[in-house]
């Protein structure tokens, strides 16, 4: 499964476009036992409070199997902007969390 959620930037619509220096801002590419697996197609959220998560889809195979009988589901990762200008995930640089912070009220 190499699915991923992938980010370029350009100040100009047309380009150039610098890809993320981690080229990856999430995947479970590289760690084919962690929960969620196949995550990929996300959306960028920000809150009133100016917090960001990403929602994207993602499936959790059954072990052994890697079959996911529910097919793909929603997830979402809080997430971050670091000072260089580029997201990235809260916690861990770049495994889809099963659990996340929620927003700050």
């Amino acid at each position: 499964m190499r699915h991923a959620v992938t980010m370029a930037q350009s100040r100009e619509i047309t380009g150039p476009y610098e890809v993320h220096p981690d080229t990856h801002v999430f995947t479970s590419r590289f760690n084919p036992d962690v929960v969620l697996q196949r995550s990929g197609h996300g959306e960028i959220v920000d809150t009133p409070d100016g917090e960001t998560y990403m929602v994207h889809l993602c499936s959790k195979p059954l072990p052994g199997v890697r079959r996911s009988v529910l097919g793909r589901e929603t997830s979402i990762q809080k997430c971050v902007w670091g000072e260089d200008g580029w997201l990235r995930l809260h916690a861990d640089p770049i495994v889809p969390e099963t659990s996340v912070p929620g927003p700050v009220d």
